[in-house]
């Protein structure tokens, strides 16, 4: 929690941290031509709670690293939007991804069948401008597949995809 600035403070509080214990989630990844799967455990060590967001820090701990598992880092895109009316954010013009950068706390649910994490981020408690984020597991890292994004505050939640890597190239 030390390590993880500002975000965990909560996590220092005893209280708070045995009211928010630490998930552990066991899965199996099989590597591609592997003919058996290894095992793996993440970690999901919720930092904080806010008004309507959490967050939380996730560590990994694979087979060549047993009992000293490894903090993650997860790649967001940094977009920047053109509004119609910059004073109302209620209608994108265009939108361009500028670059990435990196967080360690993220808010979201692991999923073992398909090895996803997904982030759930609103902007405002009505959440009708969010972020929505797709980390897949790739044996070593999980690594950003989709990010979608709402940036509009007009009460609708119609986010426009910023990066999907899930798509074939041509």
């Amino acid at each position: 929690a030390r390590g993880m600035g500002n975000y965990c403070e909560q996590r220092l509080d005893p209280d708070w941290a045995e009211q928010n214990p630490v998930d552990t989630i066991p899965f199996q990844y099989t590597a591609e031509g592997a003919d058996e799967s290894q095992d793996y455990i993440l970690y999901r060590i919720p930092c904080y709670l806010a008004a309507y967001n959490a967050g939380s820090a996730w560590a990994l701990e694979a087979p060549d690293n047993k009992g000293r598992p490894r903090l993650l880092s997860f790649s967001l895109p940094v977009v920047a939007f053109e509004y119609e009316d910059p004073d109302t954010e209620k209608v994108v013009i265009d939108f361009q991804v500028t670059g990435y950068s990196a967080t360690g706390v993220l808010g979201g649910a692991f999923d073992p069948d398909t090895l996803e994490i997904e982030s759930f981020n609103k902007a405002r408690g009505l959440g009708d401008a969010f972020s929505n984020g797709f980390w897949t597991f790739n044996g070593r890292d999980f690594v950003l597949r989709r990010y979608d994004v709402d940036p509009t505050y007009d009460e609708k939640a119609e986010a426009v995809t910023v990066i999907d890597f899930t798509k074939e190239t041509p």
